[in-house]
């Protein structure tokens, strides 16, 4: 049979995979607290006379001097926020856990239902527990001395005085609201067209009366020159172009000049029906 009185009795620690490290003496105890690149953690207590080479060749592994007893690396620092609460001033670091959602970044982060898992009197290691049970993130909350905190924020360049914009939240109504813009787009559009379309309709009604206009205009007594295949002939008198086109003489691309005009016509602009109707006089 089996016994089950078994006892750990050295554990190792390898530094490279250490994301943020915290100690603390408790008479001749050794409290240590490690959260590590993957998002795990561990913690456990030793004695410290023993194991002060061990704590101090892992200290020198992550670069920790003087009397540093805490760090955490950069590379798991999501953000930090200073916040004052009842008159006291914090400062929360948040942990970056692979693969999870993580809370904002804002002066509401200490209203979260944080449970401390870890303790000293440097830090406090909060974590946030999500639906199910699941760890959402972990968070450092330490405080600050208000002496020192303007030379903190001048040392990792934070932002002072921040305000949080709330981000906007879709609605059944915004969806509403969306349908009845598209309806006044597809409208406006339909309206467009069809002014487009009307548009395009009177403009053609202008033209046609600016033509008439401008048959009107033209002396049906006016002599007529006339540019086909690159040749300029005439004067022709009305009665002439419309004896030519009846007789099939003028090419469909020429182009006519009253005398006196600078403006160059087709052939549908010239008034020959109503030279037609003029009788010569002999």
């Amino acid at each position: 049979m089996a016994s089950n009185n078994h006892k750990v009795h050295a554990l190792e620690i390898n530094a490279d995979m250490i994301g943020a490290l915290f100690t603390d003496r408790v008479g001749d105890r050794l409290r240590v607290f490690c959260f590590y690149l993957n998002g795990d953690t561990g913690q456990f207590d030793v004695p410290e006379e023993e194991n002060r080479d061990s704590l101090h060749n892992l200290f020198a592994k992550l670069d920790m001097v003087g009397q540093c007893t805490s760090v955490i690396l950069d590379k798991v620092v999501r953000g930090r926020i200073y916040v004052e609460r009842d008159g006291n001033l914090f400062s929360y670091t948040l942990l970056a856990t692979p693969s999870d959602v993580l809370p904002s970044i804002n002066v509401e982060i200490y209203n979260l239902p944080w449970k401390t898992v870890w303790m000293s009197q440097e830090a406090q290691v909060l974590r946030l527990v999500g639906a199910g049970n699941s760890v959402h993130c972990y968070a450092i909350c330490s405080p600050v001395n208000d002496v020192d905190a303007p030379a903190l924020y001048r040392s990792s360049n934070a932002f002072v005085n921040p305000l949080s914009v709330p981000m906007k939240v879709s609605s059944p109504n915004h969806w509403v609201r969306q349908a009845v813009v598209a309806s006044l787009l597809i409208v406006c559009l339909g309206l467009g067209w069809w002014l487009g379309y009307s548009y395009g309709h009177g403009a053609g009604a202008m033209r046609v009366s600016a033509r008439g206009a401008r048959l009107s205009q033209i002396n049906v007594t006016a002599k007529v020159h006339m540019l086909a295949n690159r040749n300029i002939t005439g004067p022709y008198t009305m009665k002439d172009l419309g004896r030519m086109n009846e007789e099939g003489k003028i090419p469909a691309d020429a182009m006519f000049r009253v005398e006196g005009s600078t403006e160059w016509l087709p052939l549908t602009e010239m008034p020959l029906n109503s030279a037609a109707s003029i009788t010569e006089v002999k």
